[in-house]
Formats: C-alpha cells, structure tokens, sequence
C-alpha cells in the first residue's frame, strides 16, 4: 500500500498546483508562492529529493483539495498513491 503523503518532488508539486489553478506569483529565497483566490501554497524549491509525509500534508492543507484530488491531479502523482488520475473534465468541475 502506497504510503498516505508520498514524497514528491518540487516539479511534482507544481505540476499538480498548475493542474487545479494555481498560478505563480511570486519567489522569496528558496520559496515559490502560487495561488487561487484565498489560497495561497508555498513550494519549497530547495527541497531537491521531494517533500517528505509532513511537508506534503501541509501543501495539501494549504490548497485546499483532498490528498486524493491533490494526488490525482497529474498521471505523475496519482500512480503514487495507485489512483487514476482525474479528466481534464473533473478537474474543470472541482471547484
């Protein structure tokens, strides 16, 4: 059984970000911000071996998705977790 946060790697996590709306907004350090209306998540751009089980919750926390929608955003993701990943039409009919 895949574990409940698997790891992902910076690319990963804004792949999945960009998938369900979120745009870049802006860079502080080693910190990317992307955003949707009264959503804002921070991507630790230096974490180079993926953000471990803690890092993801809180990523996911801040999105405001599930752990299932946000794993099933991109084909990449969704395979971590052993999910199919969302249509393009789910993920238009999210919000």
């Amino acid at each position: 059984m895949p574990k409940k946060y698997p790891s992902l790697k910076p690319k990963e996590v804004i792949q999945g970000l960009k998938a369900l709306g979120f745009v870049y907004t802006k860079s502080e350090g080693d910190h990317d911000y992307y955003e949707k209306p009264d959503k804002i998540v921070q991507v630790d751009m230096g974490e180079k071996e993926g953000s471990a089980s803690p890092g993801m919750q809180i990523i996911i926390n801040n999105s405001g998705y599930s752990r299932e929608i946000f794993y099933r955003a991109t084909k990449s993701t969704a395979k971590k977790i052993g999910m199919p990943p969302l249509s393009k039409e789910e993920l238009r009919n999210i919000d």
